[in-house]
């Protein structure tokens, strides 16, 4: 299953877009969701003299979620896809990651990034435990003619993110471009020129040989590519030069630090998500180990 996050607006309309798109070339059904953060208070919580006024701000509550109950169901129309529908009360990342969980969702797809730390997109891609999709603001593409570029950490992370993406592009028949990125290598001349091109050769061949043996069990091709430079300026600039998604992985760990890491994603993946502009981002969730 799909599950798709909308706030009913223009970015949530983008997402269920994109997820409609996906859920028809994958095969997936698709379930669209949308969270209201007004929760009902019980009227006895109110002092007895405030409660009229509780009584008729509940009544526009009431009024708001018929409303929003209409606008989820003509969005769910429009999309054309059989499309289930869920109106959920509550905190919206909280609940989309709860809801997505429940419901062994095999990606969850939320709207188009905007910019600060504290949008729904990447706390749901934060926190989510299966891969999420952070749509782009124009129409879906082709899926078969949409590359990933595949940013390819230095840690134990990178089997997972290559067996997340491999899967959807498994189903769509997308190319993936896996990418390593190196520290800026200074132009040298002579004897230390050579060793840096050596340097990139040796890491060039050693990628290829990582994803001879990741890529066996993914039924797609993985073409490498080694660059050097600041690795999430490097994986947006392929991603745009080829007209790709780029795919990272949330980052994991158990040491202290890590627990503020994990919230915001790994620098180099919240970089990434910060400055894709209208590139779509796909996020493999973090190890679910403490």
């Amino acid at each position: 299953m799909i599950v798709c996050g909308t706030d009913l607006g223009p970015s949530g309309e983008h997402a269920a877009r994109w997820a409609a798109a996906l859920a028809r070339v994958t095969g997936h059904s698709l379930r669209l969701v949308h969270v209201d953060d007004a929760e009902h208070r019980s009227l006895d919580a109110f002092p007895e003299s405030v409660r009229d006024a509780a009584a008729a701000f509940h009544a526009r509550l009431d009024s708001r979620r018929a409303a929003h109950e209409d606008q989820l169901a003509h969005l769910a129309d429009a999309l054309g896809i059989e499309t289930e529908r869920r109106l959920l009360t509550g905190r919206p990342w909280e609940q989309l990651v709860a809801h997505a969980t429940e419901a062994r969702a095999s990606l969850l797809v939320v709207g188009p990034h905007a910019s600060g730390l504290g949008t729904t997109s990447r706390r749901v891609a934060s926190h989510a435990t299966c891969p999420v999709l952070i749509a782009a603001s124009h129409e879906p593409p082709n899926f078969e003619k949409l590359p990933w570029i595949v940013g390819l950490s230095h840690d134990d992370r990178v089997p997972a993110l290559l067996k997340d993406i491999g899967a959807l592009a498994a189903k769509t028949e997308s190319r993936l471009i896996a990418m390593r990125v190196l520290p800026n290598l200074p132009e040298l001349d002579g004897e230390a020129g050579e060793e840096a091109d050596a340097l990139v050769a040796a890491t060039n061949a050693a990628t290829r040989e990582e994803l001879a043996r990741l890529a066996l069990d993914l039924g797609v091709s993985v073409e490498p590519h080694v660059v050097s430079g600041a690795p999430a300026a490097m994986l947006l600039a392929e991603a745009r030069a080829r007209g790709a998604g780029v795919a990272v992985a949330a980052r994991s760990g158990s040491r202290p630090r890590d627990a503020l890491r994990r919230f915001f994603l790994g620098s180099q993946t919240e970089r990434v998500i910060r400055h894709a502009g209208e590139i779509p981002v796909f996020v493999s969730p973090a190890s679910s180990e403490p």
